[in-house]
């Protein structure tokens, strides 16, 4: 019941928040208008992140009052998620060159690193059963790609109405159940509130019922603020200090693996096509799904159920003691494979044609129904 009680608190403080957003947006001319490489075909408010950031701060207020942990850490976490608010939100209207954003990204590792005091010191036992595998000098550096890299995977990959949003909610439900078995209640709080901050979201995103398209999306102020939680949490309870390892450093790359995969197949097809790693294109899975007849929903309810195929195969190899290095190889299997589905985007697509008609999902390319109706003989 207290689990429930807390999502739903971010989900009401969030969809309220979302409501109110999408007003003053339409009011001051804050949306994103059709046209170019855009598929949508109304303008849209894009103030989705402002219900997640409200949803956060609820949940940063709920770990203060309750549990005292409102210190240089949460001080940290909280400057950051609305330093990359802010970031996105001027990304949104200003479309800032993406220097400055690697900057701003870069600043606020630095301050993850040095004032939140979170920062990948080891990479578990893969070396060794009884001693971890030390990082050394490299630790930065590393915790500051890291943290660039799932703050632009997740800004990536939010290219259809609900696809970061639902893989956002299943990692984090995944990451607070891991947080949960560890002990520590305060910060399975603040996850599980932030979590329902994302479904308050995504109730005004999904498409759902017979909503046809989305009344606001999570734009660049709600994906690099989450990416920015990724970065941070799964950095957190991958390591030893403050908070108990909750999770092994491998594990991480099973709880966020397909925005993980998805971007790193799709930049290293451009390099292996001969383009820049950040040309633009629409070699994304989504696009392959929807390019193979898969509605919008249905190509995020299959991807959001692949993110917890993963997500439980990362859990539970680890709670079931296999061996760091084996997961890590497995992982690198996964990932080898489908860099080679996707080199081949001409195969890969008629596969998923046949998925959709095994699934028995609606074509989206089916427009209408059409009868044709007899003269009838009296």
């Amino acid at each position: 019941m207290f689990t429930f009680a807390l999502f739903l608190l971010g989900f009401v403080v969030s969809a309220v928040a979302v409501r109110y957003a999408i007003i003053a947006a339409h009011r001051f001319g804050v949306v994103d208008k059709p046209g170019g490489h855009k598929a949508h075909d109304t303008v849209t408010p894009f103030v989705g992140g402002v219900g997640v950031l409200a949803a956060t701060l609820c949940g940063a207020a709920l770990v203060e009052h309750f549990y005292n942990l409102f210190d240089a850490r949460l001080y940290a976490f909280v400057l950051g998620i609305l330093v990359m608010w802010v970031t996105g939100f001027s990304d949104d209207i200003l479309n800032i060159s993406f220097k400055i954003r690697l900057v701003i990204q870069a600043a606020v590792g630095l301050a993850m690193v040095y004032w939140g005091g979170i920062a990948l010191h080891d990479l578990g036992h893969l070396a060794s059963n009884t001693e971890v595998l030390s990082l050394g000098f490299i630790g930065v550096p590393l915790t500051l790609i890291a943290t660039m890299g799932a703050i632009n995977a997740l800004n990536m990959i939010d290219g259809i109405d609900g696809l970061s949003g639902s893989i956002s909610i299943v990692s984090l439900l995944l990451i607070a159940f891991a947080v949960f078995m560890s002990g520590d209640t305060a910060h399975f709080t603040q996850i599980l509130v932030m979590a329902g901050g994302v479904a308050g979201f995504l109730y005004h995103n999904l498409r759902y019922l017979n909503r046809r398209r989305a009344r606001c999306f999570l734009g660049d102020n709600g994906s690099m603020q989450l990416g920015f939680v990724f970065a941070w949490l799964l950095s957190d309870f991958s390591q030893i200090g403050v908070t108990p390892r909750a999770i092994t450093p491998i594990t991480t790359l099973w709880l966020f693996a397909v925005p993980l995969i998805d971007t790193l197949c799709v930049m290293l097809r451009r390099i292996w096509m001969g383009r820049s790693p950040f040309h633009a294109d629409r070699n994304h899975l989504h696009h392959l799904f929807l390019r193979a007849g898969f509605r919008v929903q249905d190509t995020v309810l299959v991807l959001a159920f692949i993110q917890l195929c993963f997500g439980a195969i990362g859990l539970g190899g680890m709670y079931a003691g296999v061996d760091e290095l084996t997961m890590l190889i497995a992982f690198i299997g996964a990932f080898a494979l489908c860099f080679y589905v996707l080199l081949r985007p001409w195969r890969l697509v008629p596969l998923l044609r046949r998925v959709n008609r095994l699934l028995g999902f609606t074509s989206a390319h089916a427009v209408g129904v059409h009868l044709k109706i007899g003269r009838a003989h009296v």
